[in-house]
């Protein structure tokens, strides 16, 4: 790199870096002697230069915020942005391996009690995992596509944190690293994610997000992912608060293996799974409902007491819906679907959306018609006695 000297990396980091470096290579043959090394000697074999030449990674990871301008246009900065009820930001730029650590010490972190129906005390936790909020904003750094200029942005919301790097997933889908069966074979950024691995930020051989997963499932919280994610962003988003009661109940009074705390995790959030795998959580009783509106087991509901919650999450059967279109047509006579629909709708599951439920509130209307209960005239339902 034209100009850019040792002079240019922050001393702090280095120092730091350099003990991290240390730590990593316990089982190397030179491991005693790099107290003695300069930095020049221990960055060329740490792969964050390159035959004594600062490089992109070294001023990324290490170059004082100043020096950023020899990457130009690529943008060295994470930004923290706070949206909740107050509101605030903050930019952080090289060294990020110093960076990293400032932001996440800038997120409101406390204390987030459960209370497991078969225990008198609570459970606690931290809200959000120093481990994973690094490990997914490090992986951000490692993977970001520089030369789309970006930044790479944390958004804090009230019960969730956002991390947003430039660039589509760079090797197969993140699903495919939850159960650590996946290697990366090609990474978008190799010499700087190398650099990473070798300085103690990220991990090798892709268990970064299977980390992450593991450490959420221990804390009862609705795993990270990358649903928001588009061809042109990687969006991580990690929990800091339960999304079902049932959910975090089952994972701290039963035995849940991971594979199926990731298929429950989907359902909480409304996702997709096979048949096969809602076979598998069916047989164990794990939930209920015609596929795929699927829902936390009665059984497992009055184990964790939240027998309210089921019901909710439930809903009412279509003869309960019958019930209450005969009563309404009793009170007054010629009502538009819409109106039905409107009276009815918080009475089905909020599993389902509203177009489900307006297909749901409109076939039983259909279905009362062809047995003769009720009858339609212009756009008005009526009562089949009555006209």
């Amino acid at each position: 790199m034209n100009g850019a000297s040792l002079e240019d990396l922050d001393p702090e980091a280095l120092k730091l870096a350099k003990e991290k470096f240390k730590e990593n290579c316990i089982n190397k043959s030179y491991y005693k002697d790099i107290d003695q090394w300069d930095d020049e000697k221990w960055l060329n074999v740490a792969k964050i230069t390159i035959n004594g030449s600062i490089t992109n990674t070294a001023i990324i990871l290490l170059g004082k915020e100043e020096a950023s301008h020899y990457i130009s246009p690529a943008v060295v900065q994470l930004t923290w942005k706070l949206e909740d009820e107050e509101l605030a930001y903050e930019h952080f730029g090289s060294p990020l391996f110093l960076n990293a650590t400032k932001l996440y010490q800038k997120i409101r972190n406390y204390k987030y009690k459960f209370f497991p129906s078969n225990e008198l005390l609570s459970t606690s936790v931290d809200k959000y995992s120093s481990e994973v909020v690094l490990e997914g904003l490090n992986n951000a750094i490692a993977h970001q596509d520089y030369e789309m200029h970006e930044k790479i942005i944390v958004i804090e919301r009230k019960d969730s944190l956002e991390i947003t790097n430039a660039g589509r997933f760079y090797y197969g889908k993140p699903e495919d690293y939850f159960m650590s069966g996946c290697t990366p074979t090609k990474y978008r950024n190799r010499f700087l994610a190398d650099a990473m691995i070798n300085i103690g930020m990220i991990d090798t051989a892709g268990y970064g997000i299977y980390k992450m997963v593991v450490e959420q499932k221990k804390r009862f919280f609705p795993l990270p992912d990358y649903i928001k994610s588009t061809t042109k962003s990687v969006v991580l988003t990690i929990y800091g608060k339960e999304l079902n009661e049932n959910y975090c109940k089952l994972l701290i009074e039963k035995d849940v293996s991971l594979q199926d705390a990731i298929l429950l995790d989907r359902i909480q959030k409304g996702m997709f799974i096979t048949k096969e795998q809602a076979k598998q959580l069916r047989d164990k009783l794990f939930i209920e409902g015609r596929y795929p509106h699927l829902i936390i087991s009665a059984a497992i509901a009055k184990k964790t007491g939240d027998v309210v919650n089921y019901i909710r999450m439930k809903g009412v059967d279509k003869d309960f819906i019958k019930d209450q279109i005969l009563k309404s047509l009793h009170i007054k006579n010629g009502v538009r679907a819409e109106e039905i629909e409107a009276g009815l709708a918080n009475k089905l599951s909020p599993q389902k959306t509203p177009k489900q439920k307006k297909e749901f509130i409109r076939n039983t209307l259909q279905n009362m018609k062809q047995k003769g209960l009720i009858i339609c005239k212009g756009k008005l339902w009526y009562l089949a006695k009555t006209i």
